[in-house]
């Protein structure tokens, strides 16, 4: 921590510390009492919404006057409150308050960073500024939104139930809205919203609304989204239950089935539109909603990897059937990597067998060749020496063919135990 000369530190010990008025005003001159000049020191955070387990960065707007040091306060000014002290040029350094958590970090201009937000860091920031005969003032709200539930009824008859979707929330100030299919919702004559908006009403429920909703909360400082919840109908016509027919759906891609690394990839659901749309890969759920195109019948990995070879289907869903596709398998080409020979073992007892495997992560294998002594004996992945002898000690290399990026060999010396 960086210390002031004495008179430095006897000017400082002077100076008062007074309120001023409410933030979000442009920096100015409020009052003068006491010879001491008050000023408004406007607030920012980095984002307009603070996040649960992301970071924040609240900065301080400038002042038309210099001062030495800035103090950071969870809440009101008291120094129980204090989170840091930072000593501003020509002084240097800072002190942790009471209430520092290790999450805070100050930073250039007074400046303070929070990492890894929780429900706890919601509410007011204020930051003092103190100089010579010069006090400043300027706090921050933020909150943090829990994320809320819904409840429903979850199968409904065509024209003739009616739908209650609830949004749980125990924040009592916040907006509420709706969305179907990861759009809107607009309310009309049959969809109603009521209970300041956490209740919404569908009545008669028709083939159309059926899908995913959420609804959405949010404030001036976050905002959060439920999990998804479906709707599904029974059609009835003649008191019988009717289900739409579907025809499999097929998956195709461009290039169509290998293709190597950090290259871009097309995979395109062949079906009908306005249906309800899902990927899977290895019979998982893909859940990667920013590579889904096209209302969903294209998913887009703009740089594959290794890891994206697999098989690949879609599903598609109307409001009575589902049917989902046969498995598209794809490859991803890459490699080969260095390879290595095993066991890594040295000395062997004679007339024992020995079996040694080369292996190079790739796709698809490459060619291997082994020399011994520098001359090629055989070829394949696996070396079969039935009976370890003198003569057959020495170097052993693999290779495989062709080469690559990485070295494309890897050797080792095996010797004959000998027993004194």
């Amino acid at each position: 921590i960086g210390v002031a000369n004495c008179a430095d530190c006897q000017q400082m010990a002077g100076w008062g510390i007074l309120g001023v008025g409410p933030p979000g005003l442009n920096s100015h001159v409020l009052s003068t009492q006491a010879q001491v000049v008050k000023y408004h020191l406007p607030v920012f955070m980095d984002r307009s919404n603070a996040i649960e387990g992301q970071g924040i960065n609240l900065t301080v707007g400038a002042a038309p006057t210099s001062f030495f040091i800035c103090n950071w306060y969870r809440g009101s000014d008291s120094q129980e409150k204090l989170i840091v002290t930072v000593y501003l040029p020509p002084l240097s350094g800072y002190v942790f308050g009471p209430a520092y958590t290790r999450r805070e970090t100050p930073g250039p201009n007074c400046s303070l960073q929070i990492e890894n937000l929780n429900q706890d860091d919601s509410g007011t920031y204020t930051v003092t500024k103190d100089g010579p005969s010069v006090h400043g003032r300027g706090n921050l709200t933020s909150g943090l939104l829990p994320k809320p539930n819904m409840s429903l009824v979850q199968l409904f008859r065509e024209n003739m139930d009616l739908v209650h979707l609830k949004c749980d929330t125990t924040v009592k100030f916040a907006n509420i809205s709706w969305l179907q299919n990861g759009k809107p919702l607009r309310s009309c004559s049959r969809i109603q919203l009521s209970n300041n908006k956490q209740t919404l009403t569908i009545q008669p429920v028709l083939r159309r609304d059926a899908g995913a909703y959420q609804c959405h909360i949010s404030n001036l400082f976050s905002a959060r989204r439920s999990d998804t919840t479906i709707i599904s109908l029974l059609v009835i016509t003649l008191f019988l239950l009717s289900a739409d027919f579907l025809p499999k759906p097929n998956v195709t891609a461009k290039p169509s089935n290998a293709i190597e690394e950090l290259h871009p990839v097309h995979f395109f659901c062949n079906a009908p539109n306005d249906l309800m749309i899902t990927w899977f890969k290895d019979r998982e759920l893909y859940t990667n909603e920013s590579h889904l195109l096209d209302n969903n019948k294209t998913l887009l990995i703009p740089s594959v990897t290794k890891n994206d070879t697999g098989g690949y289907q879609c599903q598609i869903t109307n409001h009575t059937s589902t049917r989902i596709s046969d498995i598209f398998n794809f490859n991803v080409v890459y490699g080969p990597d260095t390879p290595a020979i095993e066991p890594t073992q040295r000395y062997y007892n004679e007339h024992t067998k020995v079996l040694l495997t080369c292996k190079a992560d790739s796709f698809p294998q490459p060619r291997y060749v082994w020399f011994h002594n520098g001359k090629k004996i055989d070829t394949g992945p696996k070396l079969f020496l039935e009976d370890f002898v003198e003569d057959k000690t020495g170097s052993y290399i693999c290779q495989y063919l062709p080469g690559a990026k990485h070295p494309n060999f890897d050797h080792m010396t095996m010797e004959r135990l000998q027993w004194l």
